[in-house]
């Protein structure tokens, strides 16, 4: 079964990663994970994606940075912004200020079936 709606999951952290992708295979989404924000700016230059989840804060480039890249990336292109939520286990401090302005913050730990609905929202 395949809905057809493509996600990038950006995340350092390898349980995540391999929850979400459970996840997102069980429910038909076709996904990419990226450990790190350079993987996924790879993926999103070859892959057209509906949504990203992204880790605020990760090594080398953090999820905000790789964000904006994306983003401002696609402006370019002439295709409009993509819906994007942010999972972080971090309190709120000055980079969820400029995440904010990128898409929603879900809390870590999070409930996944809250996160889909979130999700599902956007799409």
């Amino acid at each position: 079964m395949s809905i057809g709606k493509k996600v990038l999951v950006i995340d350092d952290d390898e349980l995540v990663l391999k929850t979400l992708g459970a996840l997102l295979k069980k429910q038909g989404y076709d996904y990419r994970l990226a450990d790190q924000g350079e993987v996924a700016l790879q993926y999103a230059k070859e892959i057209e994606f509906d949504i990203i989840f992204a880790d605020i804060r990760m090594p080398k480039m953090n999820g905000v940075d790789a964000i904006n890249f994306i983003q401002e990336q696609r402006k370019k292109d002439n295709k409009k912004d993509l819906p994007v939520i942010f999972i972080t286990g971090y309190a709120e401090d000055s980079i969820h200020l400029k995440a904010e302005k990128f898409g929603e913050i879900i809390q870590k730990p999070f409930d996944l079936d809250r996160l889909m609905i979130t999700m599902r929202e956007y799409l």
